[in-house]
């Protein structure tokens, strides 16, 4: 069993990401989820899903945030009469992505959502976790973290690479303590 995709129920994205909403609070709310959720779970499988680790090195094969997407989108059809995502979602992902350069990893504002939560949760557990880059299950494309690139010393070849079919490539170093 998944968890975030239990607690990220569609009242709860809708409630967090609606037209006009401030990043910066909207990125506190999420890291408090993730405090939450890393209060009852052991391991990163058991929060998103199957990870292939190599060294440290982490490739997440499905993207647990699909059903919360299409979810948002049948709820969006309801209203607009077309099954897409809301028109002001990628306002979200430009906005979140001015606010945090370094983070370029986002396809979509479900991405954020994801990626806060599994940092809060490494640090719960003595993880700090990096995003390196996203790839879209129906398009392919694959994006990047500036910041995942250069911690992780690789270039995008080796990203597209290492990353192949998965959803998520990240890095996980173990917090060193004195």
């Amino acid at each position: 069993m998944i968890k975030i995709t239990d607690e990220l129920n569609l009242e709860y994205v809708k409630g967090l990401l609606q037209y006009g909403v401030d990043i910066n609070e909207m990125v506190v709310k999420l890291e408090e989820k993730g405090r939450q959720l890393a209060q009852n779970i052991e391991s990163l499988e058991e929060l998103e899903g199957e990870v292939e680790v190599e060294g440290e090195l982490c490739v997440l094969k499905q993207c647990p945030m699909v059903s919360v997407l299409n979810a948002v989108k049948k709820a969006n059809a309801e209203l607009t009469g077309e099954e897409n995502l809301p028109d002001f979602y990628p306002q979200i992902v430009k906005d979140y992505i001015e606010n945090h350069p370094e983070e370029g990893a986002i396809l979509h504002p479900l991405c954020i959502v994801h990626q806060r939560i599994r940092k809060a949760f490494g640090e719960k557990h003595g993880f700090e976790i990096q995003q390196i880059a996203c790839r879209s299950g129906s398009t392919g494309k694959v994006v990047y973290s500036k910041k995942g690139l250069e911690k992780a010393k690789m270039n995008e070849e080796e990203v597209s690479k290492a990353i192949g079919q998965g959803a998520c490539l990240y890095e996980l170093k173990r917090i060193q303590t004195v």
